[in-house]
Formats: structure tokens, sequence, C-alpha cells
């Protein structure tokens, strides 16, 4: 089954980039090449065979109903009420924990536009069968009510399709929505061919399973999908530095992030390990990144019971910057053994948690390009970081980070020729990141994953390695100035946006912020 995000990067293959106009600054580019972003992506060479993009959006579950006071005939996929295509909108009441089913008729190249001009705020998800395989996928999300300022939204389905709409009450009251979907005509932008869709889960182990999903959906397959490997890193806040350099080890085995706490294997992670080796003909490989300080010996063991006729092993280092030079190791490694050398390596500051969100905004750039992550402190080089600069000498050297984390004096240590951002504004800086890797060509224009959380951002970078996307560190109750410019600017060449964490630590107007500066948000001339 060709799933939707597959279909999306077919459809932007095929699309020219847009040029950014006022782009953020990042001296140098010139020194690595500037490529060409709409064309195939900066890919590490033993990942050059590997079909960026697979994943299957969420699957509808038709029984699944939530109590509802007012009318609970329409709680089921089943029950829901046919939608009238007309510009007249239907009145509606709905509690918090309501969700109402509707449905309609949809004709392929066709702009259908829902208003809810005078209602309280509602959340619609949109599905259809995309695919054409008989089954339902998500295919849009957006917000609607007029106290929200978004009103009016559009989407186009690509063929014909039967169309069910599920609303969900915007606020914690609930309260009265008016519903309207109407034929309008074709126009152009994400809001015409685009998708939004968010991917979480109850807790951070379980939403890092659904993200990896995301990525790599079929590792239950032996034929085509199944992995071979996983990295396996700590979830927990007091090990956040460990991660960092994780996606550089995925990138080396093409393979997703998964995360674990100190006291034990969540069930999810085990269901999905189980999941992997059973795909691959019982045998997993399990890379285990940090000391016994992050993953104690009990979850090493527990973890170990779960490789099958693979095998397991544990990257340490005496400290962060230990271990993440013995990651970019493995990262030379693979370099040497497709008869290359990499094409570049980034510091980035590991001493100071307000900076991690740079590591890991650059985090697909790692995975996808085989791009080493070393760390270094704000004013000072470890000794791990300067054995392994010496190692990868002759390779240019970038500093991710403003001179807030990383000073001058050590960007001029590690013989750095720039530095990626010049801003120590989080936000700011993963907007510079992001274009950084598309005017590199390490990753694409037109996919992007969004997040609020560090704990979302561990599997969320390598899921967007793997997928050649930039990943967008955001403010968790609005979309940032920084990333809204960039979506404005790249509207024309994008096809997909994907939030990686749930409503408390995402907010919904994330959502709107990326509907809005996307495209996907129109208002319909009445």
């Amino acid at each position: 089954m060709r799933s939707l995000l597959s279909s999306l990067v077919i459809v932007f293959v095929l699309l020219c980039s847009v040029p950014m106009a006022g782009a953020a600054e990042t001296s140098g580019g010139a020194n690595l090449g500037n490529r060409d972003a709409s064309g195939p992506p900066r890919r590490a060479p033993w990942l050059e065979t590997r079909q960026p993009g697979p994943t299957t959006a969420a699957r509808v579950m038709a029984e699944a109903t939530l109590p509802d006071q007012y009318d609970p005939a329409d709680d089921r996929l089943s029950g829901a009420r046919e939608l009238q295509l007309s510009a007249t909108e239907e009145t509606h009441t709905i509690s918090p924990d309501d969700v109402d089913w509707f449905r309609f008729d949809a004709f392929g190249g066709r702009v259908y536009s829902f208003n809810n001009s005078v209602g309280d705020p509602v959340i619609i998800t949109l599905y259809a069968d995309i695919d054409t395989d008989g089954e339902l996928e998500t295919v849009a999300i957006g917000v609607l009510g007029s106290t929200t300022g978004y009103g009016w939204w559009s989407w186009a389905p690509p063929h014909d399709t039967p169309v069910y709409a599920a609303v969900t009450g915007g606020s914690s009251v609930g309260g009265e929505y008016s519903l309207a979907a109407s034929i309008n005509t074709p126009g152009t932008g994400l809001g015409r061919n685009g998708y939004l869709w968010r991917v979480f889960q109850a807790d951070r182990y379980s939403t890092a399973v659904a993200v990896a999903k995301t990525a790599f959906p079929d590792w239950t397959s032996a034929s085509g999908g199944a992995l071979r490997d996983v990295v396996i890193a700590s979830g927990e806040d007091r090990a956040a530095a460990d991660p960092l350099a994780a996606s550089s080890l995925a990138g080396v085995y093409g393979c997703p992030v998964l995360l674990v706490n100190s006291r034990t294997v969540p069930s999810s992670v085990s269901y999905a390990l189980k999941q992997m080796r059973n795909g691959n003909a019982g045998a997993l490989n399990i890379h285990v990144i940090g000391g016994t300080g992050s993953v104690p010996g009990a979850v090493y063991s527990s973890l170990s019971a779960m490789k099958g006729s693979g095998r397991i092993e544990r990257i340490g280092g005496v400290d962060r910057y230990d271990l993440a030079a013995k990651i970019a190791d493995r990262v030379l490694a693979a370099w040497k053994r497709a008869g290359s050398k990499p094409w570049l390596v980034l510091v980035a500051n590991g001493d100071n948690p307000a900076s991690f969100s740079d590591a890991l905004s650059a985090a697909p750039i790692c995975y996808s390009s085989g791009v080493p992550l070393l760390l270094t402190k704000t004013s000072s080089v470890p000794p791990a970081t300067t054995a392994r600069l010496t190692a990868y000498a002759g390779t240019p050297v970038v500093v991710l980070n403003s001179s807030k984390y990383v000073t001058e004096s050590v960007r001029l240590k590690v013989k750095a020729t720039e530095r990626v951002t010049r801003s120590s504004d989080k936000y700011r800086a993963s907007a510079d990141i992001a274009q950084f890797g598309m005017d590199t060509g390490a990753l694409w224009t037109g996919i992007y994953g969004v997040t609020a959380k560090l704990s979302d951002s561990f599997a969320g970078g390598a899921a967007m390695g793997e997928l050649c996307g930039p990943l967008l560190y955001t403010y968790w109750s609005t979309l940032s100035l920084a990333h809204q410019e960039l979506l404005s600017w790249r509207s024309g060449s994008t096809v997909a946006v994907v939030i990686f964490g749930g409503y408390p630590s995402c907010y919904l107007n994330v959502e709107g912020g990326i509907l809005s500066a996307s495209g996907y948000l129109e208002r319909i001339p009445q």
C-alpha cells in the first residue's frame, strides 16, 4: 500500500523550490556548495538507495465513540450525518468530550470550503481514501471558529472519494458551532494540495514510537520494510544531552530512535521492538546510547531480551562529549566503508540545555546526509572533541550556535569557517538551521516536522532525517514568527507538515499558524 506521505514525496519531487526572500544570514554557503534544493537531497552514500518519506497516516477507528449528552447518534462513524454542500451553515451543539461525524461525497480536483464563522471553536479532522485501497486516512486537520480568527478553511481531494469529518470541541466548555461545506473554485498553494496532521500518544515514549512509525511504517513487514537496527536513548529530562547526537548514529543504520526511562522499557516501546525483531526474521540489532546512569543495567537487560538472534551494544562515554565523539567515530567508519569522506562536521553546545534545541533542529541533517555532530562547552573545547576533529581533518567544520552558546574563541579553536545561526533565540535559530539544511541540499523544502518539546524532538529528528525534511522547534502556544516567515516563503513547494506532540505540548494555535503561513487557510469570498 502506498502511504499518504509517500505519495506526497513523489509529488514534491516534481515541484521546484521557491526562492526565499530575506533568508537568514548564514555565512559561507559557497564553501559547502549550495545545491538546488528541489533536486535529490544530499543523501549519505549508504542511504542513497532508500526511498525517502514512506509513511502511513493514522487510521480511523470506525467504532471509536465518545459520550455525547446532546446527540449520541452521530458519535460513531457508522452514524455520520450527511453534510449538505451548501453555503448555509448548519448549527450544532457539542460538549467538551464529544465528537460529531459528518460525511459527503467529494470529487477530485474540486476545492471544498468549510465555514464556522459564528460559532465556538472546533477541531475538524478529515478522513478520506487517498490511497484508493479501501481504507480511510487522515488527510487534514483544521481549527475553525470566529473567536480563533480562522473561520474559513479549504481542502481539495486528488480524486473522487467519500469524505468523513470528525468535529471535536475546541474549548473546555463546548458550545454551539455552525458548519457549512461548499464547493469553491480551484486555486493554488498548500491549502489546495498539502496536508497537515499531528502525531502523538499518551506519553513521550509512546509518542516516540508513533513518530518513528511516521517515517518507518512497515517495520513489521519482511518484504522491504523490515528494520535491522534501532537506536535507544533515555527519554528523561535529566539525560537530555545523551540523544543530541543520536540521529547521527540512527543515520548510520537507517533506523529510528526510540526512548526508555531509568526504570523500565515502556510497554509501547517493548511492543515496537518485538514487531521490528519479528519483521526481520527474529533478529534486531539494538544500539543503546548512554551509560548506566542514563540507561541502567536492568533496563539494558530487558532490551537485550528483545534482540532475538540480533545483537545489542552500549555506546557510552566518560561524559556527553566523549559519547558524541564515539558516535562520530561510527559516522566516519560508515563514510570509509562507502569509499568516501564526510562533507561537513557540525559542532554544537553541549553544556547549556537552553541550546539543545539547536542540535536537535540539526538532527535531520545529521541523519540524512551523514554529518557527525560533536559537542563543545560554551567557552572551552573538551579533549574528546579536539581528538575527533583531528580525525576529521580536511572536512569543513561549522558551528551551529550563536556566540552566546559557543564563544568566538571556541569557534576559532575548532577551526569552524562559519556559524549556522547568529541568533540566541532558539526559534529563530531553528529556522536558520532548517534554511541551512535546505541551502546546502541536505534537506528538501516540501516536508516539515514541527515540535515544541525536546523529548518529542529525540525521535522526530531521525524521522525527519529519513523523510529528508527540516525539524522546526517552535514555541508551545503559537508558531514562532521565524517559522511563520519560513513556511510562508516556502509555501509554494510545501506539501506536508507534521506536528510531533500532543495539544498540551504544542497548542492548537500552532496548527492555526502553520495553516495560515503555509497557505492552508484563506478567506473564502462570500
